[in-house]
């Protein structure tokens, strides 16, 4: 089990052109159904997450999470703030109708070398679900999962017992994988004028 940051952070920078390749394994030459897919991914993380200190980390945190118009009156309440007073001291002027809060996160703390949110059941959506590998459908998140590979020692341990598992499978597909991620690389698409 890895959690050394600066080696997860590295990690990240260097397999990145392999995971985007058991990206593209996953997404259409694995032989899992979604359903079967999801289960795995959330056997894998319900093991992991069992063995991570997300205290000891909160790289998440650093993010800047988008919230809903909703979750602010719960936001403000912890810091004992107007809804008015933490939208002007913690969210970024709304872009593309998304309401998003400001870094450093206004709930995070740090006390001992541990960083922890003092928000508890009220944080934003987003962050309670983070890493979202408990959610259907992981397929349809992977480009995240990889961005987020060199950041969550639960994302990185995740990933690394999914690749290990379906590896035998992977080598397998991987002529035609290679063939795909060569094609979606170039961003060049030639079509058959018969088709």
């Amino acid at each position: 089990m890895e959690t050394d940051l600066t080696k997860i952070r590295i990690a990240g920078e260097q397999q990145l052109k392999e995971n985007m390749k058991f990206r593209a394994f996953l997404k259409g030459h694995c032989s899992l159904s979604t359903q079967e897919l999801d289960r795995l991914v959330h056997e894998l993380t319900r093991e992991v997450a069992a063995q991570i200190d997300c205290d000891a980390c909160r790289k998440c945190c650093d993010l800047a999470p988008v919230v809903e118009v909703g979750e602010l009156p719960r936001l403000a309440a912890v810091l004992g703030m107007s809804v008015g007073d933490f939208r002007r001291r913690h969210v970024k002027p709304p872009q593309f109708g998304e309401i998003e809060l400001m870094p450093p996160c206004p709930f995070l703390r740090e006390e001992g070398g541990r960083r922890y949110c003092i928000a508890g059941d009220a944080k934003p959506t987003l962050c309670a679900e983070y890493p979202f590998l408990m959610k259907p459908d992981f397929w349809t998140r992977l480009v995240g999962v990889v961005e987020n590979y060199g950041r969550c020692p639960i994302v990185y341990n995740v990933y690394e017992r999914l690749k290990e598992r379906l590896r035998p499978e992977f080598q397998k597909a991987k002529p035609a994988v290679e063939e795909w991620f060569v094609w979606e690389e170039s961003g060049t698409v030639e079509w058959d004028e018969e088709e």
